[in-house]
Formats: C-alpha cells, sequence, structure tokens
C-alpha cells in the first residue's frame, strides 16, 4: 500500500476571540465545510472563502495544487471532530492514488510515483506559542497579536519539506557539540537521513539522543529540538526512500546495514522571521 506522509496539517479556523461569539458546533459546521469543499473535492479556489489573504494562504494553494496534480483522485473524509472554545482538533483519513511528481517540476513539495492506491491518517498538530524575546527595540515592537493558528505552521512545514540541507547539533561524552550537514526528508513530522553508525554524529546520539536540526537560512529560521533514534525498517514510513530518491536523485535504501536511517522526532520547533521577529517568532510543541 502506498502512502504519503508529507501532508500539511489543516489550519484552524480563524481566531474569533473579541468578535462576534460562535459556538463549538458552528466552528465544527465551519470546518466541515472547508473539508467538504476544499478537501474533498479538489477545488482549491474555495480555500479563498476559508483563509484570510495573504502568503500562508497562498502557500496553502500551491501544496493543494501540487497535490491534486500528483493525486488527482485525493479525497479527505471526517473520521472525528474535538472542539472546544474557538479550536477544533480534525481526525482525518485521506485516499488517493500517486500518478506523477507535481507539475511545477519543482522540489517544493515531494510525492512519490507509484501509481497505485493508499490510504493515509491525519491529525492537526502542534501547540503554538509566541516566543518570549526581551523588551528591546532589537527584537521589534511590542504588540497584542494573538496565538498563532496552523495556518502558521503549513508555511513552517514547507520550509522543513524544502530545505536542501540540515544541519544537525549532537553532544560528546565529555560535552563537547558537534555539528554536521546531511540530506534529509521531513515526513510524518519527524526528520529522516541515513548516516553510518561509525560517524561521530551516530556514536553521540547512540549515547546521548538529544540533538537539534537547523535550517540552512538564518534569515528565515527553523529549528527543530528533540531525540534521535535509529528506526528499525519495518518501522520506517511509506515512501521515505521513494521521497528521498525524487529529493536528491540517489537511492538510499533502508534494507542498507552500513547506512541506515535516522529519525529526529521533535519535542519543539522554534521559528521566526529576520525582518519581524517579534511578530512571527513561534514556539511550536510537540505532545
Amino acid at each position: 500500500m502506498a502512502t504519503t506522509r508529507n501532508l500539511p496539517e489543516i489550519p484552524r479556523f480563524p481566531d474569533t476571540r473579541g468578535a462576534l461569539a460562535i459556538s463549538t458546533d458552528d466552528n465544527k459546521a465551519v470546518i466541515r465545510q472547508l473539508f467538504d469543499e476544499l478537501w474533498g473535492t479538489g477545488n482549491v479556489s474555495a480555500a479563498d472563502r476559508f483563509y484570510a489573504p495573504g502568503p500562508q494562504l497562498d502557500v496553502l494553494k500551491q501544496f493543494a495544487t501540487d497535490l491534486y496534480a500528483a493525486i488527482p483522485d485525493w479525497r479527505v473524509s471526517i473520521d472525528e471532530l474535538v472542539a472546544e472554545d474557538d479550536r477544533v482538533v480534525v481526525c482525518w483519513t485521506g485516499r488517493g492514488t500517486y500518478l506523477r511528481r507535481n507539475s511545477s517540476g519543482a522540489q517544493r513539495w515531494t510525492f512519490a510515483v507509484t501509481r497505485t492506491s493508499g490510504e493515509v491518517p491525519g491529525m492537526n498538530v502542534p501547540r503554538a506559542r509566541r516566543l518570549r524575546l526581551p523588551d528591546r527595540e532589537e527584537f521589534g515592537a511590542q504588540t497584542n497579536g494573538g496565538s498563532p493558528d496552523e495556518s502558521a505552521w503549513l508555511a513552517v512545514r514547507g520550509q522543513l519539506q524544502e530545505a536542501r540541507y540540515y544541519w544537525i547539533v549532537t553532544v560528546r561524552p565529555n560535552g563537547r557539540p558537534h555539528v554536521g550537514p546531511v540530506w534529509g526528508v521531513w515526513l510524518e513530522d519527524a526528520l529522516y537521513w541515513g548516516m553510518s553508525p561509525e560517524t561521530v554524529m551516530a556514536r553521540n546520539v547512540a549515547r546521548h539522543p538529544r540533538a537539534l536540526a537547523h535550517l540552512e537560512s538564518a534569515a528565515d529560521v527553523v529549528i527543530v529540538e528533540g531525540t534521535v533514534e535509529c528506526p528499525s525498517m519495518p518501522t520506517l514510513p511509506g515512501g521515505l526512500v521513494e521521497a528521498y530518491e525524487v529529493k536528491y536523485d540517489w537511492r538510499q535504501e533502508a534494507s542498507d546495514p552500513g547506512m541506515p536511517y535516522y529519525a529526529l522526532r521533535p519535542k519543539t520547533v522554534r521559528s521566526w522571521s529576520a525582518r519581524d521577529i517579534r511578530g512571527t517568532g513561534v514556539r511550536w510543541q510537540f505532545d
């Protein structure tokens, strides 16, 4: 069975606190309508009715366009909705058949070409709050902005998927830091890469699995902090090897004992833009 694991979480409905009160039933009805009109039919233009204009909407629509170009029969159905206050958590299942790579020809989103059908479960994650920053002008003016919604996570997740190199920071037994760049693939909310167990990095995580990954950019920053493991081959996500091959034009087999896949599973992700650190800085918390 083929699966695709690099789908974005569905953003929650815009924050309505301080405006007209909307019941949890109303919020759930809006989310059902969103799934029916956009993810249930592939009508990308329907996103304009549910999201505010801006870069995050553009990213979402580009993703949906690429998704339906690669998997024209992709459909998402809701398994369960849980609502509290202004938040709705969606448990969903997506089904479709891979036909081809995205039409743009870019490596923006990765879909393995298998021409087989598959099924994917999904759920909204993670929790978010603004970064705590010193009260200094270097970090921008103080604002009363609300909590970031999951549409902001969609953009961050896109950066994690698009990155070509990931700087991995680990710790030696004597406490000295070690850093090195790797090729990697972001799937199932984890970073996967292949490395020899004989490397310093692999020896470090075998003793002390906590690590972090930093993308290349210092202007649009994403830092992933969590724990590293070497999953057994049967537990690797479907489509990992194919996604790696599509991204780097190099097939890294999961069965190669000399170069197994490692996974950094996040506890937190921090992201910000240097243009507006206070306005864009977010700490994403994974359960």
